[in-house]
């Protein structure tokens, strides 16, 4: 919903129950942690057929004072390298203030303000990508963070009707799909 990627109005979208149980049940995630200036790597293996790939990491930061000019104490960057070794970046939002700014939809570069960031990648091809997490500043370390990602299928999924239901004749029925 909204704009591609996070924006200021829906944050990173609403959550597609039936993803999140197969990424579970896939077993889509991982935890780690890393220290200041240390880095960290992971590999995934990207199946034939991902139409996209997602990839976030999350790191529960440790309180900040209330009168600290920065919220954010522990600054993480996630970035992905394809198997050809292009490096890609997460999608972050404009901070300044203005509404021609918050309301562009979100570019690629380095989140110092959040500490969730994910990584998309369309059309990925299959194969071997490795996943850098950089303790770019963590002065309360190490700090552990958390990777979850998913493989969207390069398909359509009719979701309803999936079999076995009874139509009434006459009466409208709405077809549901996943794509």
């Amino acid at each position: 919903i909204g704009r591609p990627g996070p924006d200021y109005d829906h944050g990173w979208g609403r959550l597609h129950l039936g993803r999140a149980i197969e990424s579970i049940e896939s077993h889509w995630y991982l935890s780690a942690s890393v220290s200041n200036g240390a880095q960290q790597f992971h590999t995934i293996v990207v199946p034939p057929g991902t139409g996209r790939l997602r990839i976030m990491a999350y790191w529960p930061d440790p309180a900040s004072s209330p009168l600290a000019a920065k919220a954010l104490i522990n600054d993480l960057d996630l970035s992905v390298f394809t198997p050809s070794g292009i490096e890609q970046l997460p999608l972050v939002l404009s901070r300044y203030p203005h509404i021609d700014s918050i309301t562009k939809p979100a570019y690629l570069g380095r989140d110092r303000v959040n500490n969730v960031e994910q990584v998309v990648i369309n059309q990925p091809g299959s194969g071997l990508y490795t996943v850098k997490i950089n303790g770019y500043l963590v002065p309360q370390g190490p700090q552990v963070y958390y990777l979850a990602y998913y493989f969207e299928p390069d398909q359509i999924t009719v979701t309803y009707p999936a079999g076995g239901e009874r139509m009434v004749p006459g009466e409208t029925e709405t077809i549901r799909w996943d794509a």
